[in-house]
């Protein structure tokens, strides 16, 4: 069996059952230390990774539709797609984004944040003992409990 922490979408809730949120977090965006990117507005034109799956591409495709996304697999990708001049910044969890930050000398954050949107554990329907009664009736309030930015 397998648990994993996602951020909550009509999507995905199509084929896993959540658990209750647990978490909630927004989302920034990563840039080369000393970028000419100092707002979200500076993005428009500009290559910006997302991870497949992530909610940062519905957020981007209905707010800034002139940004391109270059759809990686992971934050590592990520961040090298960024240090390599692949893209212009790297939108993600604020979470994770503030740690590689403070980690790597070469990057800084734009400081605006995008969504903040809901997390909850999460787990395969074909997964009968995870799929209690209570996760599959916690869905549908979880999907109605969205922020009001986005």
């Amino acid at each position: 069996m397998l648990v994993a922490t996602l951020g909550i979408t009509e999507e995905r809730a199509r084929v896993v059952d959540f658990s209750e949120p647990y978490a909630w977090g927004g989302s920034d965006v990563l840039v080369p230390k000393g970028s000419a990117i100092k707002k979200l507005a500076d993005l428009k034109g500009k290559t910006v990774v997302v991870m497949k799956g992530a909610w940062q591409i519905d957020w981007f495709e209905k707010n800034m539709s002139d940004v391109k996304l270059l759809k990686l697999d992971n934050v590592s990708d990520g961040l090298q797609a960024l240090l390599q001049n692949r893209a212009d910044g790297f939108a993600h969890d604020f979470a994770i984004l503030v740690g590689i930050a403070k980690k790597n000398a070469k990057t800084e954050l734009v400081g605006e944040l995008t969504r903040s949107d809901f997390a909850a554990s999460a787990c395969a329907r074909e997964t009968r003992r995870c799929a209690t009664t209570s996760m599959r009736q916690s869905r549908r309030p979880m999907m109605t409990a969205r922020s009001p930015n986005g």
